[in-house]
């Protein structure tokens, strides 16, 4: 069947929708309760200024390159990757970039339907102030968890929210979540932000974000932030190649990937403060994954003041950040399976969607939908591990070298119009030789890492 190449047809409304949509992929596990371990892990503020080296030295250059990419071909990341692979003399095996891309978003949008399910089931439970009287302490019981039941009952809703925004296309689906979410997301973290300015714990949580710690810092730094500044920015995964597919060409691709990096990064930072103002406090061990998230700082929360007011808030802000995720995770499959086989978009979306939900249920079922047990949350991790490191990284490592060895170079000269040859020839260097050997010494970290006892 004959490819239909759609995505020459749609462009975004305004450059602001295409910087909070590309924002909003990753505006899920990383941001919410990854970064705050790693920081208190590999020394604070030291850790703070390599995640931001990588940002600029190797997520900056990413992201220009699958923008530049996306324009370019007009095309979904898949078809645009075999284009330009077999166009330069190369096999369609450039294509497996895609591929791997697919996956990763599958498994990233139903972690976050499970995630997103859980925080819903918390909002309830909070609106009803269940989670504002419960005792705090070290022998304090944890917070009522949702059982498999509510959690699906979660999974459900919101997986048919993101399939009925999908399915309405981009200017009337995908621009009207990013619109109303984003913008209403980045209200709650101020707010969070300033009454956690008010309380006791502001101060140790910005000695224990923004002090370097250089004594702390390892090998293992080095791996863990290149590997969180690729997953927190989303490249790799085909999102901003499919976003770029619907940008103008008289968009500023450079004034772009600035404005992504510098949201990117309030967020990071700003959730970071959040949740370490309010989460263990001096000289308590700190937590990880879902049980800093919906433990201890609702617990926290509800021995402050205004502290019933303000956890509906945390609640409802993590429910935004999974919803925008899945709907922005969900485009670009979309966009592939339409012009591959020529589908109905609204028939698609709701095909996606139940496969998403089926692969977020098993995960339920799997871990028992209890973010509070031990157990369940070390499954999640280690299924955010498989997917940052496992499948991201190696996608990564490819779409790199086929950026910097590959992709034509009039391509490429079209895009770097504004740098001139030489921030052409940098960024070839960048994404030809220094990203490649980092994200392979990550790789090579993270499974010696796996592999010691």
């Amino acid at each position: 069947m004959p490819l239909m190449n759609r995505s020459k047809d749609v462009r975004w409304s305004g450059d602001a929708v295409f910087v909070m949509a590309a924002a909003g992929t990753a505006a899920g596990l990383g941001q919410l309760w990854r970064f705050p371990q790693l920081a208190s892990e590999h020394g604070g503020g030291a850790f703070i200024l390599i995640y931001v080296a990588c940002l600029i030295l190797l997520g900056a250059p990413l992201l220009l390159a699958e923008m530049i990419t996306g324009r370019a071909a007009r095309r979904s990341p898949l078809h645009a990757l075999r284009h330009f692979g077999t166009s330069a003399g190369g096999p369609r095996l450039w294509s497996l970039i895609g591929w791997i891309g697919l996956a990763v978003t599958l498994l990233i949008a139903a972690t976050d339907t499970v995630i997103g399910a859980w925080a819903l089931y918390f909002l309830g439970s909070s609106l009803n102030g269940e989670l504002a009287t419960s005792p705090v302490g070290a022998n304090a019981p944890a917070v009522a968890v949702p059982g498999a039941l509510w959690t699906l009952l979660g999974l459900t809703l919101l997986t048919a929210m993101a399939t009925w925004m999908v399915r309405r296309g981009v200017a009337r689906g995908v621009e009207v979540a990013v619109r109303l979410c984003m913008p209403l997301l980045l209200v709650l973290l101020v707010l969070l932000l300033v009454h956690a300015a008010l309380g006791p714990g502001f101060e140790r949580a910005l000695e224990q974000l923004f002090r370097p710690e250089w004594s702390s810092v390892t090998l293992g730094t080095l791996w863990a932030a290149t590997g969180h500044a690729i997953f927190t920015l989303g490249v790799g995964m085909g999102v901003v190649m499919a976003y770029g597919a619907y940008l103008p060409t008289t968009s500023s691709t450079s004034r772009l990937v600035g404005s992504i990096l510098a949201l990117d990064l309030f967020i990071t930072l700003g959730m970071a403060l959040v949740l370490l103002a309010f989460g263990p406090g001096a000289g308590e061990q700190m937590v990880e994954g879902s049980a800093l998230v919906f433990g201890s700082v609702p617990q926290s929360l509800g021995a402050m003041s205004f502290g019933s007011y303000v956890i509906p808030l945390l609640f409802l802000l993590v429910v935004l950040a999974a919803f925008v995720s899945i709907v922005t995770l969900f485009e670009p499959v979309l966009n592939y399976l339409v012009e591959e086989y020529n589908a109905r978009r609204p028939r698609v979306a709701v095909t996606w969607g139940v496969f998403c939900w089926l692969v977020g249920a098993a995960a339920i079922l799997a871990f028992d939908g209890s973010p509070a047990n031990p157990a369940a949350t070390a499954s999640g991790a280690l299924m955010l591990d498989v997917v940052a490191r496992h499948l991201l990284l190696p996608g990564v490592l490819l779409f790199a070298l086929f950026a910097g060895w590959v992709l034509p170079a009039a391509v490429i000269s079209a895009g770097f119009a504004a740098f001139g040859s030489s921030g052409m020839w940098v960024w070839r260097l960048l994404v030809g030789v220094l990203i490649p050997g980092s994200i392979a010494a990550a790789l090579i970290g993270s499974l010696l890492a796996v592999s010691t006892p």
